[in-house]
């Protein structure tokens, strides 16, 4: 049993760590020619709960901010200004902690 026991402890310790990766799922958004941008889709789902907010101006399809963009259906950094930024400075604004409000919070 003594035996049993360290096994037991790793094991739990590799499933917290797969569990919580799996919760800070991060999704490559590229951006140009600042690079690409990681980002912390779960943990935005968990807080503002309506996808609509960032999904009505872009569809949920790997790619398609930059596609909208291409096609001039949307501008550069609007994506950015108009949800991003935006609701960050809310929730600053309310005394909740936020995201970046400065590019180099994203861009790295």
């Amino acid at each position: 049993m003594k035996k049993e026991i360290p096994i037991i402890i790793l094991l739990f310790f590799i499933f917290a760590v797969i569990s919580n990766a799996k919760n800070n799922e991060l999704i490559d958004i590229d951006s140009g020619k600042k690079g690409t941008v990681s980002f912390p889709h779960k943990n935005h789902q968990k807080i503002v709960k309506n996808c609509t907010k960032c999904h009505d101006l872009f569809s949920q399809k790997k790619g398609d901010i930059q596609s909208q963009i291409s096609k001039n259906k949307l501008k550069k950094k609007q994506v950015m200004y108009d949800i991003c930024i935006s609701c960050h400075k809310s929730y600053i604004k309310d005394g909740k902690n936020s995201g970046p409000v400065r590019c180099s919070g994203c861009h790295k």
